[in-house]
């Protein structure tokens, strides 16, 4: 069984902080987030949302930057056909006086600052940060529960027509100030060969093969099942949110890959494709994000019958604003092989990410009942030029044809128990 060290620091500070919460039930510019509201619940005097939390650690005392949390307002997002729409609206945002342990930063409000040409507000404000950071201790080392509130408003432009949320909208965020940290509780299960991480909190769960990262976010919430697969890994949890990713996933003749599920590898994010192809992945973790897709496939069981097979593919992305935009192409191949108790599949695809190309990705494994033993799983790339390499098998992997994929046909092949499943895609 491999170790898995965890960062003596996973649990040293709780970032930026968001969830999603809307305050009529008519469509506005935008929503006010943060954290741990992640579903979007209206705040009403019938329901109270989970706090944001502010966490105050020993070595916190020591740094220049006070511990702080983030809310924001961010646009409001919908499909029109194939193309999606932002909410093109410059957004405004006052906060009341806050509690005096507190203070409050408003980052832009109104406008952008072009640091390149050292010009201030020369783009709207479609996002706000309200910065939520403490000034001094809470009294007696207790708990201190308060809050803090304000408004945000459309300012009707660019477009008066699609900027209609000139109203003050107010807002309330509860806040918690701790002392007190909560210590992650670590399982290894020996027969389902599963790493079970509990951080006991809602927290982005970050991965890493090294102490010193480079970490990318792979799941959220508080409890986390991963796979063993014999190497060396690093966890730490943040609280830094940033925003989405919509698009449309399509097979290689351009078909919408329909009921595709789109989440986190460890989960927390899931969602899952239209009929159109279309999905909508709100609230991700700021930073590198691991995107993982999976298809169920029907497939003839050679007994008369039918099975489910499971195929993936992983996309890393980087998640740094409201929204990006991915667009992919895919195709997915399972096959039941008489006599064997393990399915082969294979994965492969590129896209474009905001109008950029995207690597080629590609991924494969077998599929097996608990316990099973599939005896040697080969996975197969072959590009259009040049010679053939191995992956390794199995789902939680982004792997990929590096920044310049060559032109033509890839192949990427499974093959367990003498048989073999390849999925195939062209570029460009």
């Amino acid at each position: 069984m491999p170790a898995v060290p965890v960062l003596s620091q996973i649990m040293k500070r709780a970032l930026l902080v968001f969830a999603f919460v809307l305050f009529t039930l008519a469509a506005k510019a935008h929503d006010v987030i943060w954290w741990e509201n992640p579903e979007g619940i209206p705040f009403t005097p019938l329901f109270s949302p989970p706090a944001m939390e502010i966490e105050v650690y020993a070595d916190d005392l020591f740094e220049d930057d006070p511990p702080f949390e983030v809310v924001q307002i961010v646009p409001d997002y919908s499909f029109f056909g194939p193309i999606p729409f932002y909410e093109p609206c410059t957004v405004y945002v006052t906060i009341d006086p806050p509690d005096p342990l507190l203070g409050v930063d408003i980052v832009p409000n109104g406008g952008f600052f072009d640091l390149k040409n050292m010009l201030p507000a020369i783009l709207p404000a479609l996002e706000v940060d309200v910065v939520v950071y403490l000034k001094d201790l809470p009294p007696d080392g207790k708990p201190v529960h308060t809050f803090i509130s304000g408004e945000w408003h459309a300012s009707g432009q660019p477009d008066p027509l699609d900027c209609t949320a000139t109203n003050p909208n107010p807002f309330i965020v509860p806040i918690d100030i701790s002392l007190t940290p909560l210590a992650w509780s670590i399982a290894f299960g020996k027969e389902t060969q599963l790493l079970t991480i509990d951080t006991k909190k809602d927290v982005a769960l970050q991965v890493s093969d090294k102490v010193d990262g480079p970490y990318i976010n792979i799941g959220m919430g508080h409890l986390f099942s991963l796979p063993l697969d014999g190497i060396t890994k690093f966890f730490r949890g943040i609280k830094r949110g940033a925003g989405g990713l919509v698009g449309t996933i399509t097979d290689p003749a351009g078909k919408p890959q329909t009921g595709l599920s789109v989440d986190l590898p460890a989960g927390g994010r899931n969602t899952s494709t239209d009929t159109a192809g279309h999905y909508t992945t709100k609230f991700l973790p700021f930073g590198d994000s691991i995107l993982q897709f999976l298809k169920s496939i029907t497939i003839p069981d050679g007994n008369g019958g039918t099975t489910t097979g499971v195929a993936t593919i992983d996309i890393l992305v980087p998640t740094i604003k409201s929204y990006g935009t991915l667009n992919f192409k895919v195709d997915f191949q399972v096959i039941k092989i008489p006599n064997c108790p393990c399915t082969p599949w294979a994965s492969i695809g590129f896209g474009t990410l905001d109008g950029t190309q995207t690597p080629i990705y590609y991924s494969g494994g077998a599929n097996g009942p608990k316990g099973a033993d599939c005896g040697p799983i080969d996975v197969t790339v072959t590009p259009p030029n040049g010679k053939s390499f191995k992956i390794r098998p199995g789902s939680g992997k982004h792997q990929n044809s590096g920044a310049n994929p060559a032109p033509g046909t890839w192949t990427v092949t499974t093959t367990v128990c003498g048989q073999s499943k390849s999925a195939t895609i062209t570029f460009p």
